[in-house]
């Protein structure tokens, strides 16, 4: 018997000892209709004094039995079909092709499956396939991870993108919205973020445009390619369609929709730049990662020796390629295929289904191949 129990017992004893309702309900600290409600219920049984349950004898939006028979049923066949839908929008569009009427709202249907236990829920983390990943930047370099994030929009005001880079010791993050990008524009929103965060050693990105040489002519590098060997950055390409591979600025761009941009609302593109910049202070300032020893970013970064731009303006880009080294990552599939922004190279069979580094050499003009840190091609590579 818990302490609500026991002074309901308590009360009924007082008043059946010959003390009047409202004395006891002065003593017991209740209204009188309390000592009433428990002095009718004495009697009814050995369990009078326990609360009864306050659920409807009647639920009138309850589906019928035969509905709720009918929902399992085509869960349970959806569920053994492959690359199908079983939800409850899959489920309400058949019961609607059966003529159901009047048709179960999702919501509904949603309840039904959670009460019959049918939801299936993923056991365990993601566990990796134990393929061998080339590490391109050794581990105590510069590293830099850049995405672009877009299009947004404004209302009334249009679109815009937004360049994010972040600097993956630190975890210090620059952010240049502009309209559009273009191979110009990319390279001075870059050099505005480099003067802010440092030159990198590397530089690791995806391989949409602006960034990665067009399949028209893949031999030819883009003006901020150039620009990234002039400063003696060593450009990085991940997996073709495998964004897991740029961790950092990923989601990072998942905490940029999340905490800044569906939080707010913009009167206008400039309105929008400023949030932004005072955004950018505010992570490098105040937020604190576990990996940083619950540091902040800007508190490690102060620790950090890494090298400049020397001036506001962009250097001027010679005719000739700068020296240096491009790095790309690739998996190789059952075609045993290599592309490169569109140019295509068959490889051995060893190289099935594993990931291989590709060093292109700008001044020697070749195109290594490397597994497992081991040559297996190399071919000319005519860069223009």
């Amino acid at each position: 018997m818990n302490n609500k129990e026991s002074q309901r017992a308590e009360a009924v004893d007082l008043v059946l000892s010959g003390l009047s309702i409202r004395k006891v309900a002065r003593k017991m600290k209740h209204s009188a209709s309390w000592v009433l409600k428990w002095l009718r219920r004495f009697g009814n049984g050995l369990d009078w004094s326990k609360d009864l349950s306050r659920r409807p004898h009647r639920s009138p939006n309850r589906l019928p039995e035969s509905m709720e028979a009918a929902i399992v049923r085509l869960r349970q066949q959806l569920q053994a079909q492959s690359r199908v839908q079983y939800g409850p929008q899959a489920i309400q569009y058949l019961l609607a092709r059966q003529g159901v009427q009047p048709l179960p709202s999702r919501q509904v249907i949603s309840k039904v499956i959670h009460r019959q236990g049918l939801v299936q829920r993923r056991n365990g983390r993601f566990q990796p396939k134990g393929i061998p990943y080339p590490q391109v930047a050794p581990a105590q370099a510069l590293l830099q991870e850049a995405d672009t994030v877009g299009p947004r929009y404004i209302q009334d005001h249009g679109r815009f993108f937004s360049l994010h880079v972040m600097l993956v010791a630190s975890r210090q993050i620059a952010l240049e919205p502009r309209r559009h990008f273009t191979d110009p524009v990319i390279q001075q929103a870059f050099w505005a973020i480099w003067r802010r965060l440092g030159l990198p050693q590397y530089l690791q990105m995806d391989n949409k445009p602006p960034f990665a040489p067009s399949a028209k002519n893949p031999f030819l590098l883009p003006g901020f390619l150039r620009l990234c060997l002039e400063l003696g950055i060593q450009p990085v390409f991940i997996p073709l369609a495998e964004p897991w591979h740029n961790p950092h600025i990923e989601r990072f761009n998942d905490t940029y929709d999340k905490r800044f941009f569906r939080m707010e609302r913009f009167r206008s593109y400039q309105a929008a730049v400023l949030r932004t910049s005072g955004f950018e202070r505010e992570h490098n300032r105040s937020w604190r990662y576990s990996s940083l020893q619950h540091r902040t970013p800007d508190e490690v970064g102060a620790s950090l020796e890494r090298p400049f731009p020397s001036g506001p303006k962009l250097p001027r880009l010679t005719k000739a390629v700068p020296p240096g080294h491009i790095h790309v990552v690739r998996f190789i599939r059952s075609d045993k295929k290599l592309n490169l922004f569109g140019f295509c190279c068959q490889l051995s069979t060893k190289a099935q289904y594993r990931y291989v580094h590709v060093r292109i050499s700008i001044k020697a003009k070749t195109l290594e191949v490397l597994l497992d840190g081991q040559p297996i091609k190399a071919i000319r590579w005519k860069v223009q």
